[in-house]
């Protein structure tokens, strides 16, 4: 299991990442705490309307979650961005997993 650190507001997490499916069998990305396995946050979005190919997810960088995209990059946890989507308010950007380094 590789630990990570994410800032998200004024507050610095260690984390391990679970990775999950929605109910539609999307990939849903969870980040816990190392320390006793609470949820920090989750990573991704559902969106079951939008097509996306098995190695892509829909990510949540908004809100709370303000940050999580550069996190995911700078680790190498996604090979790129392939498109942002309007949902309600705000652009979510669709992204290419590298679900080999997520899994690690």
């Amino acid at each position: 299991m590789t630990m990570y650190n994410i800032t998200l507001g004024n507050h610095t997490y260690n984390v391990f990442i679970k990775l999950n499916k929605y109910t539609n069998k999307r990939t849903q990305i969870q980040l816990l705490d190392t320390e006793d396995g609470s949820p920090v946050t989750t990573a991704t979005v559902n969106l079951p309307d939008e097509p996306m190919m098995e190695d892509e997810a829909a990510i949540k960088n908004y809100a709370e979650n303000v940050g999580v995209l550069s996190f995911l990059r700078e680790n190498d946890l996604i090979l790129e961005v392939k498109r942002v989507v309007r949902s309600g308010y705000v652009n979510i950007p669709i992204v290419k997993l590298n679900l080999d380094r997520l899994k690690e």
